[in-house]
């Protein structure tokens, strides 16, 4: 669970989110986003969560004063 989510939050459902690490490396890192009931849950513990587009949020985790953007992808 979040403390604060900002901005137009996106239909109810799951959502496989993913950044790349490095530009030039195919590293990633993935979360998973849970919207339900008006609340968005999260496999890691987040602080904030800013609905920046229709396919990115950004996603300050606890303890970090920096947000990370993550786009949506497809499932398999």
């Amino acid at each position: 669970m979040c403390d604060m989510v900002t901005g137009p939050m996106w239909p109810i459902g799951t959502y496989n989110l993913e950044r790349k690490l490095l530009a030039k490396m195919v590293k990633k890192d993935s979360v998973i986003l849970e919207i339900k009931n008006g609340k968005c849950i999260l496999c890691r513990l987040a602080s904030h969560i800013h609905f920046h587009s229709k396919k990115a949020v950004l996603i300050w985790f606890k303890g970090s004063k920096l947000g990370l953007l993550y786009k949506i992808v497809a499932t398999s």
